[in-house]
């Protein structure tokens, strides 16, 4: 009798002995999630015809060069601040956020007393245009009225459909976080065209030369006091 209870219980210790290896692969070929890497933020240019240098030094070969509208990632920077024509920043290792002309290089140091960190960027508090049509290319545009304090009122055209409603439209208007508005043409040869206009509210951000609309494509202020239009992005 207590033979047979030894014996059933240690048919039950080979028995579990058996599937541990089968438990054990189950466990071993279930996937753990890895947070993806995430890449360092795009800076901004704030300058004309930057030096991009091979090393962290005024006497490095310029490399290539980067003005407003170019955008970089910052991959590393020196600890010692230094001073270059009386203003103070550090060298710093970057990568062209978009590169692939032929003799462009990809990567360089500069120096980031041009780069528009966004804690660089201040709210304006004062400025002198009224308007600004922001050219985007095709049909698209962003068109900007703007108040004595700095802010704003952005209106972008999203195209004409002579359809009642266009879905595209709403969805990039609910992602640009402003109201939609439609206006029917007035124009004879256009019978039942829709125009699209999304307009939004906001504050406009400075450094140097560099102006953003919070949310919207930056511009830049030429020295004749003209704006401009650059690539770069400010996101919300």
């Amino acid at each position: 009798m207590i033979g047979a209870r030894i014996s059933g219980a240690t048919g039950r210790i080979i028995r579990a002995i058996r599937t541990l290896p089968i438990i054990l692969v189950g466990v071993a070929i279930v996937a753990i999630p890895v947070a993806a890497e995430k890449k360092p933020e795009a800076v901004p240019i704030a300058g004309f015809d930057i030096n991009l240098r091979e090393k962290p030094s005024l006497d490095s070969r310029v490399i290539g060069r980067l003005s407003f509208g170019h955008e970089v990632r910052v991959l590393d920077s020196s600890a010692q601040e230094v001073e270059i024509d009386g203003k103070r920043g550090r060298w710093t290792l970057v990568e062209r956020l978009y590169c692939g002309n032929e003799g462009d290089a990809c990567r360089g140091w500069l120096f980031d007393h041009y780069l528009a960190y966004r804690h660089r960027l201040k709210r304006v508090a004062s400025w002198p245009h009224r308007e600004f049509d922001n050219f985007l290319g095709g049909d698209a545009h962003r068109y900007y009225a703007f108040t004595p304090d700095g802010g704003f009122v952005e209106s972008l055209h999203l195209g004409s459909t002579r359809q009642e409603t266009d879905t595209s439209a709403v969805k990039q208007c609910n992602s640009f976080k402003g109201s939609l508005e439609k206006e029917k043409s007035r124009d004879v040869s256009e019978p039942g065209m829709v125009y699209y206009v999304c307009k939004r509210k906001g504050h406009l951000y400075r450094y140097l030369n560099l102006v953003c609309p919070e949310g919207g494509a930056c511009f830049m202020v030429m020295p004749d006091g003209r704006l401009m239009s650059v690539g770069a992005y400010l996101k919300q």
